[in-house]
Protein backbone atom coordinates (compact mmCIF):
# COMPACT_ATOMS: atom_id res chain seq x y z
CA UNK A 1 0.00 0.00 0.00
CA UNK A 2 1.46 3.55 -0.97
CA UNK A 3 0.46 7.10 0.41
CA UNK A 4 -3.31 8.20 -0.18
CA UNK A 5 -3.52 12.01 1.42
CA UNK A 6 -1.03 14.12 2.56
CA UNK A 7 -1.18 17.04 4.36
CA UNK A 8 1.79 19.20 5.40
CA UNK A 9 1.86 22.32 7.68
CA UNK A 10 -1.57 23.03 6.49
CA UNK A 11 -3.29 25.94 8.17
CA UNK A 12 -7.05 27.97 7.87
CA UNK A 13 -7.29 30.94 8.78
CA UNK A 14 -10.70 32.69 8.02
CA UNK A 15 -10.90 37.03 7.36
CA UNK A 16 -12.68 37.36 11.02
CA UNK A 17 -9.40 36.45 12.26
CA UNK A 18 -10.19 33.01 13.32
CA UNK A 19 -7.83 30.12 13.04
CA UNK A 20 -9.67 27.00 12.28
CA UNK A 21 -6.38 24.60 11.50
CA UNK A 22 -2.71 25.46 12.44
CA UNK A 23 -0.28 23.33 11.34
CA UNK A 24 -2.04 19.51 10.91
CA UNK A 25 0.73 17.02 9.36
CA UNK A 26 -1.04 14.10 8.50
CA UNK A 27 -0.18 11.25 6.12
CA UNK A 28 -2.76 8.54 5.55
CA UNK A 29 -2.11 5.44 3.91
CA UNK A 30 -4.19 3.63 1.10
CA UNK A 31 -7.36 1.27 2.44
CA UNK A 32 -6.59 2.96 5.93
CA UNK A 33 -10.22 3.65 7.83
CA UNK A 34 -9.06 7.02 10.02
CA UNK A 35 -11.61 8.14 12.82
CA UNK A 36 -10.80 12.34 14.23
CA UNK A 37 -12.36 12.92 17.47
CA UNK A 38 -12.38 16.34 18.98
CA UNK A 39 -14.18 19.02 20.81
CA UNK A 40 -17.02 20.69 18.66
CA UNK A 41 -15.89 23.58 16.60
CA UNK A 42 -12.35 22.50 16.89
CA UNK A 43 -11.89 22.47 12.98
CA UNK A 44 -12.58 19.10 12.05
CA UNK A 45 -15.04 19.61 9.59
CA UNK A 46 -12.81 22.63 7.72
CA UNK A 47 -10.13 19.71 7.50
CA UNK A 48 -12.55 17.95 5.66
CA UNK A 49 -13.65 20.37 3.34
CA UNK A 50 -9.63 21.45 2.81
CA UNK A 51 -9.07 17.93 1.85
CA UNK A 52 -12.06 17.84 -0.71
CA UNK A 53 -11.22 20.86 -1.97
CA UNK A 54 -14.31 22.72 -0.57
CA UNK A 55 -12.44 25.65 0.72
CA UNK A 56 -8.29 26.61 0.31
CA UNK A 57 -5.90 26.27 2.59
CA UNK A 58 -4.28 29.68 3.97
CA UNK A 59 -1.06 27.75 4.19
CA UNK A 60 0.44 24.39 3.87
CA UNK A 61 -0.24 22.23 1.32
CA UNK A 62 -3.14 19.24 0.92
CA UNK A 63 -1.63 16.12 -1.04
CA UNK A 64 -3.75 13.42 -2.96
CA UNK A 65 -1.65 11.15 -3.90
CA UNK A 66 -2.64 8.88 -7.20
CA UNK A 67 -5.84 7.96 -7.90
CA UNK A 68 -7.91 11.48 -6.50
CA UNK A 69 -11.24 10.64 -6.70
CA UNK A 70 -13.22 11.32 -3.43
CA UNK A 71 -16.24 11.59 -2.36
CA UNK A 72 -18.08 13.75 0.65
CA UNK A 73 -20.99 12.62 3.19
CA UNK A 74 -22.15 14.88 4.77
CA UNK A 75 -24.29 15.42 8.13
CA UNK A 76 -27.28 15.78 6.54
CA UNK A 77 -28.07 13.64 3.38
CA UNK A 78 -28.90 17.11 1.54
CA UNK A 79 -31.68 14.47 -0.58
CA UNK A 80 -33.43 16.47 -3.69
CA UNK A 81 -37.16 15.85 -2.60
CA UNK A 82 -38.48 15.87 -5.82
CA UNK A 83 -36.10 13.39 -6.99
CA UNK A 84 -36.94 9.21 -6.80
CA UNK A 85 -34.11 7.26 -4.35
CA UNK A 86 -32.94 6.08 -7.33
CA UNK A 87 -32.57 9.26 -9.53
CA UNK A 88 -30.80 10.98 -6.65
CA UNK A 89 -28.41 8.07 -6.23
CA UNK A 90 -27.46 8.42 -10.54
CA UNK A 91 -27.53 12.18 -10.00
CA UNK A 92 -23.61 12.45 -9.86
CA UNK A 93 -23.36 10.38 -12.86
CA UNK A 94 -25.77 12.42 -14.52
CA UNK A 95 -23.94 15.48 -13.81
CA UNK A 96 -20.89 13.91 -15.39
CA UNK A 97 -22.84 13.08 -18.59
CA UNK A 98 -23.23 9.45 -17.86
CA UNK A 99 -26.50 8.19 -19.97
CA UNK A 100 -29.22 7.73 -18.12
CA UNK A 101 -29.47 4.06 -18.36
CA UNK A 102 -26.35 3.49 -17.23
CA UNK A 103 -26.66 5.73 -14.45
CA UNK A 104 -29.52 4.00 -13.39
CA UNK A 105 -27.95 0.70 -13.46
CA UNK A 106 -25.07 1.91 -11.16
CA UNK A 107 -27.29 4.01 -8.99
CA UNK A 108 -29.15 0.38 -8.25
CA UNK A 109 -26.03 -1.32 -7.95
CA UNK A 110 -25.04 1.11 -4.99
CA UNK A 111 -28.08 0.84 -3.26
CA UNK A 112 -27.97 -2.97 -2.98
CA UNK A 113 -24.79 -2.41 -1.25
CA UNK A 114 -26.47 -0.37 1.07
CA UNK A 115 -29.71 -2.87 1.18
CA UNK A 116 -32.07 -0.17 -0.27
CA UNK A 117 -32.78 -2.21 -3.75
CA UNK A 118 -36.14 -2.19 -2.98
CA UNK A 119 -36.79 1.66 -2.11
CA UNK A 120 -35.14 3.29 -5.74
CA UNK A 121 -38.83 4.38 -6.75
CA UNK A 122 -39.92 5.66 -3.35
CA UNK A 123 -39.20 9.64 -2.63
CA UNK A 124 -36.96 10.82 0.44
CA UNK A 125 -39.93 12.24 2.52
CA UNK A 126 -41.14 8.34 2.62
CA UNK A 127 -37.84 7.15 3.76
CA UNK A 128 -36.54 7.41 7.73
CA UNK A 129 -33.46 9.19 8.53
CA UNK A 130 -31.42 6.39 8.72
CA UNK A 131 -32.55 4.94 5.33
CA UNK A 132 -32.18 8.61 3.89
CA UNK A 133 -28.49 8.50 5.23
CA UNK A 134 -27.90 5.57 3.32
CA UNK A 135 -29.25 6.71 0.45
CA UNK A 136 -26.39 9.26 0.81
CA UNK A 137 -24.04 6.89 1.51
CA UNK A 138 -25.07 5.21 -2.06
CA UNK A 139 -25.26 8.39 -3.75
CA UNK A 140 -21.53 8.81 -2.48
CA UNK A 141 -20.41 4.89 -3.80
CA UNK A 142 -21.75 5.27 -6.73
CA UNK A 143 -18.78 7.28 -8.30
CA UNK A 144 -16.95 4.46 -6.91
CA UNK A 145 -14.44 6.84 -4.84
CA UNK A 146 -10.63 5.76 -3.65
CA UNK A 147 -11.38 8.31 -0.74
CA UNK A 148 -13.98 8.66 1.48
CA UNK A 149 -14.82 11.39 3.78
CA UNK A 150 -17.88 11.65 6.12
CA UNK A 151 -18.46 14.33 8.55
CA UNK A 152 -20.61 12.94 11.36
CA UNK A 153 -23.26 11.36 8.75
CA UNK A 154 -24.67 9.00 11.89
CA UNK A 155 -24.58 11.67 14.93
CA UNK A 156 -28.39 12.49 14.85
CA UNK A 157 -29.62 8.95 14.80
CA UNK A 158 -31.09 6.63 17.29
CA UNK A 159 -28.50 4.34 18.85
CA UNK A 160 -29.47 1.13 17.27
CA UNK A 161 -29.88 2.64 14.00
CA UNK A 162 -26.41 3.91 13.97
CA UNK A 163 -24.97 0.77 15.43
CA UNK A 164 -26.17 -0.55 12.08
CA UNK A 165 -25.15 1.75 9.62
CA UNK A 166 -21.81 1.15 11.47
CA UNK A 167 -21.37 -1.78 11.01
CA UNK A 168 -22.51 -1.43 7.13
CA UNK A 169 -20.23 1.34 6.50
CA UNK A 170 -17.17 -1.01 8.00
CA UNK A 171 -18.35 -4.11 6.16
CA UNK A 172 -18.42 -1.64 2.57
CA UNK A 173 -14.42 -0.17 3.40
CA UNK A 174 -13.60 -3.94 4.10
CA UNK A 175 -15.09 -5.02 0.53
CA UNK A 176 -13.85 -2.29 -1.26
CA UNK A 177 -10.71 -1.25 0.04
CA UNK A 178 -11.85 2.56 0.78
CA UNK A 179 -9.75 4.94 1.92
CA UNK A 180 -11.66 6.45 5.17
CA UNK A 181 -11.93 9.36 7.20
CA UNK A 182 -14.40 9.99 9.29
CA UNK A 183 -15.60 12.45 11.82
CA UNK A 184 -17.41 11.71 14.69
CA UNK A 185 -17.87 13.02 18.58
CA UNK A 186 -18.44 9.45 19.83
CA UNK A 187 -15.53 7.51 21.20
CA UNK A 188 -16.78 4.16 21.15
CA UNK A 189 -17.92 4.77 17.31
CA UNK A 190 -14.60 5.77 16.27
CA UNK A 191 -13.30 2.92 17.99
CA UNK A 192 -15.77 0.13 16.41
CA UNK A 193 -15.06 1.80 13.27
CA UNK A 194 -11.51 2.81 12.56
CA UNK A 195 -7.97 1.17 12.15
CA UNK A 196 -6.25 4.26 13.36
CA UNK A 197 -7.97 7.58 15.19
CA UNK A 198 -6.72 10.84 15.78
CA UNK A 199 -7.75 12.78 18.28
CA UNK A 200 -7.48 16.76 17.91
CA UNK A 201 -7.08 19.75 20.29
CA UNK A 202 -9.67 22.59 20.41
CA UNK A 203 -9.68 25.37 18.06
CA UNK A 204 -7.51 25.61 16.38
CA UNK A 205 -7.26 21.89 15.40
CA UNK A 206 -3.85 20.40 15.94
CA UNK A 207 -3.36 16.75 16.42
CA UNK A 208 -3.23 16.33 20.17
CA UNK A 209 -2.97 12.19 19.71
CA UNK A 210 -2.19 9.42 16.66
CA UNK A 211 -3.03 5.94 18.02
CA UNK A 212 -2.98 2.74 16.13
CA UNK A 213 -6.88 0.59 17.00
CA UNK A 214 -5.72 -2.80 17.38
CA UNK A 215 -8.89 -4.88 17.31
CA UNK A 216 -10.00 -7.75 15.27
CA UNK A 217 -11.45 -6.72 11.55
CA UNK A 218 -14.73 -8.36 13.20
CA UNK A 219 -16.00 -6.00 15.52
CA UNK A 220 -18.94 -7.88 16.94
CA UNK A 221 -20.63 -8.01 20.10
CA UNK A 222 -17.74 -9.66 21.42
CA UNK A 223 -15.25 -7.24 20.35
CA UNK A 224 -17.26 -4.55 21.57
CA UNK A 225 -18.09 -5.65 25.42
CA UNK A 226 -14.02 -7.15 25.28
CA UNK A 227 -11.48 -5.33 27.68
CA UNK A 228 -9.34 -3.97 24.68
CA UNK A 229 -11.87 -2.50 23.18
CA UNK A 230 -12.85 -0.54 26.84
CA UNK A 231 -9.11 0.51 27.28
CA UNK A 232 -9.01 2.06 23.66
CA UNK A 233 -12.16 4.13 24.85
CA UNK A 234 -10.62 5.17 27.89
CA UNK A 235 -7.52 6.14 26.25
CA UNK A 236 -9.43 8.09 23.67
CA UNK A 237 -11.48 9.54 26.25
CA UNK A 238 -8.35 10.74 28.54
CA UNK A 239 -6.73 12.43 25.62
CA UNK A 240 -9.90 14.30 24.69
CA UNK A 241 -9.98 15.57 28.02
CA UNK A 242 -6.21 16.42 28.13
CA UNK A 243 -6.53 18.11 24.99
CA UNK A 244 -9.69 20.42 26.38
CA UNK A 245 -7.59 21.36 29.53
Amino acid sequence: MGTALQLTDLRRAFDDGVVAVDGVELTVEEGQFVALLGPSGCGKSTLLRLIAGLDAPSGGRVELVGDPQLAYVFQDPHLLPWRTVLRNVALPLELRGVAKPEAAAKAQEALSGVDLAEWGEHYPAQLSGGMRMRVSLARALVTEPRLLLLDEPFGALDELTRLRLDERLRALWRERGLTVLFVTHSISEAVLLSERALVFSPRPARVALDVEIELPPDRGRAVRTSQPFAALTERLAQALEEASA
